[in-house]
């Protein structure tokens, strides 16, 4: 496997700029990005756990289930550091995450002038704008994946389905608005059965965000080999620079 820059430069039609080696794609950072959401993920898990256990120490609501005052205590621990492990390992995949996708927003931009309606900057400028966030990093990653899969030859462009992008930010928007909903549900609890219930809704969001975080490593990986290519056969064009039209 061999990316656009292995290709030795031919002749192009006129008014075709010619063909310069792109940046590398950072695949040191795709590491650093995977390790992170798996750590992301752990940490959801982990909370899923102490959410559970609290559920089980409450049991119906209405008694404690042979449930000493030292067991509520260290559970409510537990409940309190995953809270904290969590955040830790979010705010550390955020900063690595945005980098990552910037980077390769610049790579793929790099190698497909035209497939992007705005700057590399809104790569991670997208993400910080009220509302909006809810869906322009969504149409970033979109215009990534297109300008990454589209076919060389004389064929038209095909992009191949685009269910991972769909699949990681709807699992990721799920999840930050559910847990915008239950946000303070644990702390406000005035009975024990409307702590049951908050625990049990904090648990549901801690899943999704596991499940996306999961989704998320499947995007990030499909998209860093998108770009890649297999050397062209023997007598035959080398691929089309996304964006270029076939000859």
């Amino acid at each position: 496997m061999s990316d656009f820059s292995a290709f030795p430069e031919q002749s192009l039609p006129y008014g075709v700029p010619p063909y310069r080696a792109p940046a590398r794609a950072p695949e040191g950072l795709l590491k650093a990005v995977v390790a992170l959401l798996g750590l992301v993920a752990l940490t959801d898990l982990f909370a899923v756990f102490a959410d559970l256990k609290i559920v089980n120490l409450v049991g119906d609501g209405t008694v404690f289930v042979a449930a000493s005052t030292d067991d509520l205590d260290a559970a409510d621990t537990l409940y309190a550091a995953a809270g904290l492990l969590q955040i830790i390992a979010f705010i550390a995949c955020a900063v690595v995450f945005l980098v990552w996708f910037f980077q390769m927003r610049k790579y793929i931009g790099s190698l497909a002038q035209d497939a992007f309606e705005q700057s590399a900057g809104w790569a991670i400028g997208s993400w910080f704008i009220p509302f909006g966030a809810l869906w322009m990093p969504f149409r970033i990653a979109k215009q990534m994946w297109n300008a990454a899969t589209r076919t060389s030859g004389s064929e038209p462009a095909r992009y191949p389905s685009s269910w991972p992008v769909g699949l990681w930010w709807s699992l990721f928007v799920l999840s930050a608005v559910a847990g915008r909903i239950v946000a303070g549900g644990y702390d406000d609890a005035g009975s024990l059965m409307e702590l049951r219930d908050a625990v049990i809704k904090i648990a549901v969001v801690d899943g999704l965000d596991a499940l996306a975080a999961a989704a998320a490593v499947y995007f990030a990986i499909r998209l860093s080999a998108l770009h890649r290519r297999p050397a062209p056969e023997s007598g035959s064009p080398f691929p089309d620079r996304p964006g270029v039209a076939a000859a």
